[in-house]
């Protein structure tokens, strides 16, 4: 089995009657030795889209190990970027309700062809916080301030693009 950078190794048809361990070897290097009965290993120092071998030994309680077995081959899967190439819609319709000490913020979602990742907030032209859903409260506000709100780079997809400055 492989993903994104690691590879799982599954021991099948080895002894397991008398065996206390088995030694996981990639290329000519030792990277783990896993206690029986156990016959799997997830080998997590992997880089994506790359080729390994590997071979497993097992061992006994006076420390006997058997002969490697045959070496089994995995290539973790390249990464590929997002191919998302449309930044989500403005949000409109941004309402600001003053209450005792806060101030209620909503907006009509943004839509996009894959996913609106988060929104980002800002008051007085700073980014004060981020949000995953059409609506913030400011708590850190003082009573008698006026603010000015917008939602300047708000839509964020996946990919990490934006629409709406």
């Amino acid at each position: 089995m492989r993903g994104y950078g690691w590879v799982r190794i599954q021991v099948n048809n080895l002894p397991t009657v008398g065996v206390t361990s088995y030694t996981i070897t990639r290329g000519t290097t030792v990277i783990s030795k896993v206690a029986g009965p156990a016959t799997s290993f997830t080998d997590y120092s992997t880089g994506p889209g790359t080729q390994y071998t590997y071979t497993v030994t097992a061992s006994d309680a006076a420390g006997n190990a058997s002969a490697a077995s045959s070496g089994a081959t995995a290539t973790t899967t390249a990464y590929v970027p997002p191919t998302d190439t449309t930044a989500p819609s403005v949000p409109a319709d941004l309402t600001a309700t003053a209450l005792v000490k806060r101030i209620d913020l909503a907006w009509s979602a943004s839509t996009d062809d894959t996913a609106v990742a988060r929104y980002e907030i800002s008051r007085d032209g700073r980014v004060i916080a981020t949000s995953y859903s059409p609506t913030y409260s400011d708590l850190a506000v003082a009573e008698g301030t006026a603010h000015w709100y917008t939602v300047p780079m708000s839509g964020w997809d996946r990919a990490i693009r934006t629409k709406g400055r």
